[in-house]
């Protein structure tokens, strides 16, 4: 194969903005579980270049405990979060679209909405961005002006009093600190009025201890898409534990949940289950693709049908060392474009899957490292080579 000269070609300014803490001039922030990261993806359809880039991209995992940190927040959530989505044919001239990421209706004051986008697909129907959002109770801005001016760190007092016992008021004792070193301890009730929330939303969206991860029910997601030249229309997705991996078809939305949780093996809670649209807006429970405690790590559109893979690689790594033959094979099932009628890929012994997907018909649709023209496939390996397929005829 013989490579034409490298071209150095600019994309619109609005996906090379810098990150809203670096123009903060934050270059260090307490807790090491923050994203620092915009949030950007990138693809291409073999017709047009598409990218997408999220500012600002929140601090989603932040505990509630850091004064300095509950002061950058509170700047980052001044600014309402949009994407912006740029669609080009011939990599020189761009149309850009500017697509705002509106706060849930009816979500309480004291509540926080963090929306990121986690991935982007192009389809022959258009384009489909997915969004994880996690709703969380940053308690630091909730707590009286006195004690957010003096403290340091704050923490709620784990054994309570949990009411007032001269004024029955319920609420919660709150520990500070006011130096680094937390030697100059204070504690005080402060009733759920003050604070402005509930004990209910404290319960589900508070402070958790010992936790670097939100719960799974803070977890939510949805979707963004669009046809080709049209608006872009919001869908929120059913609850399926923590969120999502969809694709469009030409028959709908087929959605896989993600039922792992941070600290737990993959398959801790049994398998995923297949969710599909018509229109993105009601949404059908199909079940599991195997009724086997088998988990299904993601899925991914081809010509009229949906691949769904089971791969451990990863959850076996930490085992194998550097032997991932030890690891269990992966396996393939393949579905209808309605997410239905599953049925295990049985490939012949020294046949790759983009192999045999080619030879039946069922080209890949934006598959990540994979680009597929024609009757060749392109495939960038683990290693950073490039496979290259012919498909046979």
């Amino acid at each position: 194969m013989e490579w034409s000269e490298f071209s150095d070609l600019e994309v619109p300014s609005v996906h090379t903005k810098p990150t809203l803490l670096s123009q903060l001039g934050i270059d260090h922030l307490d807790c090491w579980t923050k994203n620092y990261v915009s949030a950007t993806r990138f693809s291409s359809d073999g017709e047009r270049f598409v990218i997408a880039s999220q500012w600002p991209t929140y601090l989603d995992t932040w505990d509630g405990r850091s004064a300095s940190d509950a002061a950058w927040l509170d700047q980052l959530l001044e600014n309402p979060p949009s994407i912006s989505l740029s669609i080009t044919t011939n990599l020189v001239d761009w149309e850009t679209i500017d697509i705002p990421i509106p706060r849930p209706e009816g979500l309480h004051a004291s509540l926080h909405a963090a929306p990121r986008l986690v991935r982007m697909s192009l389809s022959e129907p258009g384009w489909l961005l997915e969004l994880r959002t996690v709703t969380y109770m940053n308690l630091f801005s909730l707590m009286p002006t006195d004690i957010r001016e003096s403290a340091h760190t704050i923490e709620p007092r784990r054994d309570g009093p949990w009411h007032d016992e001269s004024t029955g008021e319920s609420g919660m004792t709150v520990e500070w600190w006011t130096d680094e070193a937390r030697r100059d301890l204070h504690t005080r009730f402060v009733s759920w009025e003050e604070l402005g929330t509930t004990e209910e939303l404290y319960d589900d969206y508070g402070f958790v201890d010992g936790r670097i991860d939100h719960p799974s029910s803070r977890i939510s997601g949805s979707i963004i898409a669009a046809s080709w030249g049209e608006n872009s229309k919001q869908f929120d997705l059913p609850d399926g534990y923590t969120c999502c991996n969809t694709v469009w078809t030409e028959s709908g939305y087929v959605r896989l949940s993600d039922r792992s949780a941070g600290g737990y093996k993959i398959w801790a809670f049994g398998p995923s289950n297949i969710f599909f649209s018509s229109d993105g807006t009601t949404w059908d429970v199909l079940g599991p693709i195997t009724q086997e405690n088998a988990p299904i790590t993601s899925i991914r559109a081809v010509n009229s049908g949906v691949v769904a893979f089971r791969d451990l690689r990863e959850e076996y790594a930490w085992a194998l060392g550097d032997d991932p033959d030890l690891a269990p094979p992966t396996i393939y099932w393949l579905g209808d474009p309605d997410g239905s009628d599953w049925r295990e890929i049985e490939l012949p012994e020294g046949t790759a899957l983009i192999e045999w997907l080619m030879a039946n018909d069922r080209a890949p649709i934006d598959w990540p490292h994979m680009a597929v023209n024609g009757n060749i496939v392109l495939r960038i390996a683990d290693n950073g080579s490039i496979e290259r397929y012919v498909v046979p005829e």
